[in-house]
């Protein structure tokens, strides 16, 4: 196999910081706690999620019992995620977070409107 078919091989499935991500994701962590609980710092960890470095090895078997799974294939197994799965997820994280920011929203008006009332309150009784 050449370098160019390594590559396009790739392509087809998560690298190791897809990974993490998705799986800090799933457990509904925000980077901040995942790190801490790893015991590694946000930038480390954001580092990992970008692929612009690779846990040790002590992390990486940190990070596979928190997750519970395998992050990377022996030597005679495939990679766990194809392309499809890859477009499906992100499709979910994007989904997620979109409802995410939606639910924001709704309860940074919801406590403008209390701020309103509290403030009208307030006029009244002083005025």
């Amino acid at each position: 196999m050449n370098i160019r078919e390594g590559k396009e091989i790739e392509k087809n499935y998560y690298s190791l910081g897809m990974l993490i991500r998705m799986g800090r994701l799933h457990a509904g962590i925000n980077q901040d706690d995942f790190a801490r609980e790893v015991g590694v710092s946000v930038t480390t960890l954001s580092k990992w999620e970008t692929d612009a470095s690779r846990p040790t090895a002590r992390n990486l078997r940190k990070l596979e019992a928190i997750f519970n799974m395998t992050l990377t294939p022996g030597p005679q197994e495939p990679p766990v995620f194809d392309k499809l799965q890859h477009a499906e997820e992100k499709r979910s994280m994007d989904t997620e977070w979109l409802q995410n920011a939606r639910a924001m929203i709704v309860l940074l008006d919801t406590n403008m409107q209390q701020l309103k009332l509290l403030m009208g309150e307030l006029d009244r009784i002083m005025g």
